[in-house]
């Protein structure tokens, strides 16, 4: 599989390793794996109850959202939808961070929770803030969009359980030799 990694990471401007990383942490490189909450392939995207977490949605692609245990499919997903997303908001809003297990872990909280909740913590918090910091303004934006009743209740300890997560990516993409997680070399084979 490293050689899809490598052939579609520059369409998300990372190294091909961190999709290795986070693809490890989501589903141990099971492509076929469909958690208990409908979450599918190798990049865990939960499209069951929410069909539009599949970035090919109202696209010429929506087909493929019904493919996603295919791992050329779900890679095709993950690096034109919330990786992407997330490196080119990580790259605009804190150009000045080079520490890779900071950017590792901001790459995953954007793939994971979505470029939107990425994009209002970085904003509440800052570039350079705690793993705590960062966990109390998701939580607090969960309970508002619960509150709202746009969102049902997230599982007991979300917001810890994705700093977890976000620092194994980190430790898994360094320990794989990533010193930087940008990589801007090679050419997207998608249009």
């Amino acid at each position: 599989m490293d050689d899809l990694f490598q052939q579609y990471a520059p369409c998300a401007g990372v190294d091909w390793r961190v999709l290795k990383a986070i693809a490890t942490i989501e589903s141990g490189l099971n492509p076929a794996v469909v958690n208990r909450f409908g979450c599918v392939g190798l990049f865990q995207f939960c499209i069951r109850n929410h069909p539009e977490n599949c970035p090919f949605t109202g696209t010429s692609r929506a087909a493929d959202c019904q493919n996603l245990t295919d791992p050329r499919i779900n890679i095709e997903a993950a690096v034109t939808g919330q990786i992407k997303t997330a490196v080119n908001r990580i790259r605009t809003t804190c150009p000045q961070v080079t520490d890779a297990t900071r950017l590792l872990q901001f790459i995953y909280f954007g793939h994971n929770s979505g470029s939107g909740l990425l994009r209002l913590v970085l904003n509440r918090v800052g570039c350079n803030g705690t793993v705590e910091q960062y966990d109390q303004a998701a939580a607090r934006y969960w309970e508002k969009q619960v509150a709202d009743g746009h969102r049902p209740s997230p599982p007991p300890n979300y917001d810890r359980r994705m700093a977890e997560a976000a620092s194994r990516v980190a430790r898994v993409a360094l320990g794989l030799g990533v010193t930087n997680p940008f990589d801007t070399s090679g050419s997207c084979p998608l249009r």
